[in-house]
């Protein structure tokens, strides 16, 4: 049986889009992170053995059968995409792909970003498993696995994602695997093996690579501002330039990604009107400044809970959108922000006509997460 559900350009897409830093999920989430965390080993396979063969994606060195053609990378950040036929008993599909964006990304956040702004939306997502692991030729390169099951082209797919990081913690990778539903115990093996095939070239065998939790000794990407004119708080990347007003544009702050391509962060703020929910606020802001900008379109908006500093977090509306300069004709790409304290409205922005979408959401939702109100601390 082959392969013919379009899996690749649909899941690796999901996998290049939301390179987006947050908070860690409230609620459910944050009580297991009280408990002891738990790493299972990936089981060895045995049995029957299909023949597999080395291959390489940059610094990373695994097995596949070698039955399994190279297929054509979906995007940018995949490094190398493989599937097939086993001997007639089944169908499967991988591919490895590295996130990198402004600053350090660590699994954990790179999990929640492509569960919460891609997966979530895909048809009849669920997600039926997940836990932490251990897994390569080491054992000892640490992971999170996630199960889950779809609908792709109406049919049903089982999923497998690994999100782990390179042992600096410096750069995020998932490993994702893709069979049918009906296929599940036949591939599962075969995805175990390639997962304990896995290895960092020239990486010592016997070194322990790092988790997310193990890397915060890694110098910030981030700078701390506690703004003088507003109670606000937030962090924001390392050797961008701020400037700090009175008024109703408290904070102001400019600079450059890795490529060099420019992008604004700003904090407006005016009072809060007693009668109005911070949907009116959104609304009437978005109505007065937005809509009149060429071919204005909003992506998307939703509630969000967000920042640091207080038991309950900011609760707040995210919205993105993107317009064209009124003079030059660029598209901008905007995410925003839209929260309030006893007395004010604040407006969170940030904007760039140059930058990719994966590295707008990811400085964003970083700068989002840090966010403080100061007098609720």
């Amino acid at each position: 049986m082959s392969c013919h559900f379009k899996t690749g350009t649909l899941l690796t897409s999901v996998l290049a889009l939301a390179l987006v830093g947050t908070a860690p999920a409230k609620g459910a989430d944050s009580t297991k992170a009280k408990k002891p965390v738990h790493r299972e080993h990936i089981p060895t396979t045995t049995g029957a053995q299909i023949p597999f063969k080395q291959n390489s994606a940059g610094s990373i060195a695994f097995s596949a059968p070698s039955a399994w053609q190279a297929k054509e990378k979906d995007d940018e950040n995949m490094m190398v995409k493989l599937g097939g036929d086993i001997a007639g008993s089944g169908s499967g599909e991988m591919s490895i792909s590295r996130h990198v964006g402004e600053g350090k990304t660590s699994a954990e956040d790179l999990k929640e970003l492509i569960n919460r702004f891609f997966l979530a939306k895909l048809p009849n997502h669920k997600i039926i498993q997940e836990k932490k692991i251990f897994f390569g030729s080491s054992r000892k390169i640490e992971g999170i696995l996630e199960d889950a099951y779809l609908d792709v082209n109406g049919a049903p797919i089982f999923q497998r994602i690994i999100f782990f990081e390179d042992p600096d913690g410096k750069t995020a990778y998932t490993l994702n695997f893709i069979s049918t539903r009906d296929k599940i115990a036949t591939m599962t093996p075969v995805f175990n093996r390639i997962l304990l095939s896995v290895n960092f070239k020239g990486a010592s065998q016997s070194a322990s690579y790092k988790s997310a939790a193990a890397t915060k000794a890694v110098k910030k990407d981030t700078v701390s501002l506690n703004a003088r004119y507003a109670p606000i708080a937030i962090d924001y990347p390392r050797g961008w330039k701020v400037e700090e007003n009175t008024g109703d544009n408290p904070i102001a702050i400019e600079g450059k990604n890795a490529a060099g391509k420019t992008a604004n962060i700003s904090v407006h703020k005016g009072p809060m009107h007693p009668y109005w929910s911070i949907e009116d606020v959104a609304n009437s802001l978005e109505k007065e400044h937005m809509t009149p900008h060429q071919a204005y379109h909003r992506v998307n908006r939703s509630p969000k809970t967000f920042g640091s500093g207080s038991a309950g977090g900011i609760q707040g509306i995210v919205q993105e959108s993107t317009f064209k300069d009124d003079k030059s004709g660029a598209e901008i790409k905007q995410m925003t922000a839209y929260f309030n304290d006893d007395k004010n409205v604040y407006v969170l922005t940030m904007s760039s006509t140059d930058w990719k979408a994966s590295d707008m959401h990811q400085a964003f939702h970083k700068i989002l997460a840090s966010l403080r109100l100061k007098d609720k601390q």
